[in-house]
């Protein structure tokens, strides 16, 4: 059962529980973080010591979800993600500058990201590259190209994991295929493991849950059945095995097209993931069109691929343009949760001849998840 209610722009739908089924995770609600009037979407949030946050994330001036007016941008939080520096930039290529991820190795702020040309007829892949800051994200190094056995380019996406084996993970999406790369220190990346080449395979939530044991959710493109693939590693992410497709989303079928988010808690021993509901294609405003999905578990059910909804969530402006979604989250000192999620509407009466993508107003919401 949900119970929905609106609070002035903060849209929530919480699924009622016994008391036998309660949630892992308190949820905060949605609340506006950044709106401009340019289009600001994904990125990554990272807490970079003492709750200094820093979110890092695509900025296109010109409202297109793919242009070469792009650029990287940052904003910092003191005070535990209550308020925002304004943006400043981080990187400008002549390309799309996008699908930003990252990581904090000791001291240093490694950011790993994808160029693309946004010209319209080509957007082509050009080439992956990280920069890296040792002081905070005031000054940041060249960009330099990370090359891989086989191919240049390729889709970085979700959150740099650490494994056991002391290296941190990233995934590569590259037309199906799902690569894990791995580095120890943000200089050399190899190239670890391939997880699937499943032709539908797409965007790839990964999370290290303890005892070498890896999981992975990839969204899967196929329009019969577009509910996440589940795979897991036993050996830190060197050898993968598929374990059937979850049961998110209440097994509604053709929703799960968007990106999945997986985390472990380990201060808490669980891990959270999070599904956005998309419906592709609904002509309504329809809030429950389009939803959010908190699940967590405990890591021995998350890796039998075994999930319970703690907090379901309205998206928080309703419109017929598909939900966005892309959550990033980072914890505080204090155990609780900062997540950022990107919502959007369609914007007309644009010059098209920018992007052959249509143009679209992209923008940020926050929440917290406690105990």
């Amino acid at each position: 059962m949900y119970k929905t209610i609106s609070i002035g722009f903060i849209w929530m739908s919480f699924l009622t529980m016994t008391k036998a089924q309660e949630a892992f995770y308190k949820f905060s609600g949605l609340k506006e973080s950044l709106k401009t009037e340019y289009h600001t979407s994904e990125g990554v949030l990272l807490n970079i010591g003492r709750d200094t946050l820093i979110h890092i994330f695509r900025l296109d001036s010109t409202k297109f979800h793919i242009s070469n007016r792009s650029v990287i941008v940052k904003r910092y939080s003191y005070n535990k993600g209550l308020s925002w520096s304004s943006p400043s930039l981080v990187y400008n290529s002549p390309y799309d500058d996008r699908n930003v991820t990252g990581i904090v190795i000791g001291k240093r702020i490694i950011v790993v990201f994808r160029r693309l040309d946004g010209t319209p007829g080509k957007f082509k892949g050009i080439d992956i590259g990280r920069i890296y800051s040792d002081d905070m994200g005031k000054t940041w190094s060249k960009y330099l190209v990370l090359k891989f056995p086989g191919f240049l380019t390729a889709q970085p996406f979700g959150t740099i994991v650490r494994s056991s084996d002391g290296y941190y993970n990233l995934v590569l999406n590259r037309g199906g295929h799902i690569y894990i790369c791995a580095t120890k220190d943000g200089n050399k990346f190899i190239l670890k493991s391939i997880i699937t080449n499943r032709s539908f395979a797409d965007e790839t939530a990964i999370a290290y849950i303890g005892k070498k044991k890896m999981i992975a959710l990839i969204r899967d493109d196929n329009s019969l059945d577009s509910s996440y693939l589940f795979y897991r590693s036993s050996d830190n992410g060197y050898i993968w095995t598929y374990k059937g497709r979850t049961k998110m989303n209440n097994n509604q079928p053709n929703t799960n097209r968007t990106a999945p988010f997986l985390v472990w808690d380990s201060l808490n021993n669980s891990v959270i993931a999070i599904s956005t509901q998309r419906h592709m294609g609904h002509k309504t405003t329809n809030a429950t069109c389009d939803s959010f999905f908190w699940y967590s578990s405990r890591p021995k059910e998350a890796f039998d691929n075994k999930w319970k909804i703690d907090i379901a969530v309205l998206r928080p402006n309703p419109n017929t343009w598909p939900t966005y979604g892309y959550p990033t989250l980072t914890q505080l000192s204090n155990g609780k949760w900062v997540g950022i999620i990107t919502e959007r509407h369609k914007v007309v009466n644009l010059d098209k001849k920018l992007s052959m993508n249509l143009p679209e107003h992209a923008y940020f919401y926050q929440f917290y998840l406690y105990h």
